[in-house]
């Protein structure tokens, strides 16, 4: 039987959410998941980058603000 190493979305955004409102560092936030300080630090980008409500994308020539 193969192991699953996927984690619930919500408990993904819950980390997340928890790092952006300060309750904690990296480290702590990690620990408390039980998941790598890595790891951790992938959701927060693929937050910033697909998740956030006002994100904007910069780019060399300027920025490009979400539709």
């Amino acid at each position: 039987m193969a192991i699953s190493n996927q984690v619930e979305p919500a408990l993904k955004l819950s980390a997340v959410r928890e790092y952006l409102a300060g309750t904690g560092s990296l480290n702590k936030i990690a620990a408390k998941y039980s998941i790598n300080r890595s790891t951790l630090q992938k959701w927060l980008l693929n937050y910033e980058m697909f998740e956030k409500p006002d994100r904007s994308i910069a780019l060399k020539s300027g920025t490009i603000q979400k539709q």
